[in-house]
């Protein structure tokens, strides 16, 4: 049981490590903690009856508290941005990046529901599809992922806590083949960066998917509807957005034309879209 004390110190901590996860601070984390394997490697390590290594002070008086508050949140920010480390594609980390997009579509077009005159950024306007969930995939693991966890990987090494394996070649260099699940972590982490560039080049030779597909047609069946002649001005019905591949999530392609086309007030719009997620 704790005390008082140190149930408020616990609880401080947790708080605390749960606020490293806002991804404001992720690449102030990267640039603070760039040598943060160099600070780990010259602190000294122990067991405390058989229990987890832990630090102990030094006789130069190393902020030891800090370094150890510094690796825990950098374990919880490596768990929180984990997507890419799952194995290859055609799995969870290619669904999960789907369902990211999906919510940042859903938020455009509410954004553009309420003003029009709104410019959405690019991962959010799903016109953009499929070129903006690969950007924003490569980005995320060329910024994020892959600094992360090179700076856990040089820290493990430094610290030589990989169990049943020696410390091999410079801390600072990306050595992670002393650690076979370190080792198959950056294996994912590449593969998913293969394949999210794969599919952006290809994007790019073949271009939009709406210059293939057919033009989107709203919710309610326009198939039923009776063909209509042009009127005498000269005006046509504005048509929606292209459909975009319907073997592909399809309900992600949301038209921003649909809740005009339905009758929906935004209040129903936003119903619909939060009853969808």
């Amino acid at each position: 049981h704790l005390t008082e004390q140190d149930r408020l110190v616990v609880r401080r901590l947790f708080v605390d490590l749960v606020l490293e996860t806002d991804p404001a601070t992720n690449f102030d984390y990267t640039r603070r903690n760039a040598t943060l394997h160099q600070a780990v490697a010259c602190t000294q390590w122990a067991s405390v009856q058989g229990a987890a290594p832990c630090f102990q002070d030094d006789m130069e008086g190393r902020h030891v508290a800090h370094t150890r508050y510094t690796l825990l949140a950098l374990i919880i920010k490596l768990a929180d941005l984990s997507n890419p480390f799952r194995q290859g594609p055609q799995s969870a980390a290619e669904v999960y990046a789907e369902c990211i997009m999906r919510e940042f579509y859903k938020q455009g077009d509410v954004e553009k529901i309420y003003d029009h005159c709104v410019r959405l950024a690019n991962h959010q306007d799903r016109r953009h599809y499929p070129s903006n969930i690969c950007t924003c995939q490569i980005a995320f693991i060329v910024n994020l992922a892959q600094p992360l966890l090179s700076m856990h990987s040089r820290t493990l090494l430094a610290m030589g806590a990989s169990p049943g394996h020696a410390v091999r070649g410079d801390p600072s260099g990306p050595c992670v083949e002393s650690c076979p699940f370190l080792e198959s972590i950056q294996s994912n982490l590449e593969a998913n960066m293969a394949h999210w560039t794969a599919v952006r080049e290809r994007y790019e030779m073949e271009g939009p998917p709406s210059q293939k597909a057919e033009a989107h047609t709203p919710r309610h069946d326009k198939a039923a509807e009776p063909e209509t002649e042009p009127d005498t001005e000269g005006e046509t019905e504005e048509e929606g957005e292209a459909e975009i591949d319907p073997q592909t999530s399809t309900d992600i392609y949301y038209s921003d034309t649909e809740a005009e086309a339905d009758g929906l007030s935004p209040e129903e719009v936003l119903f619909e879209l939060s009853s969808s997620v």
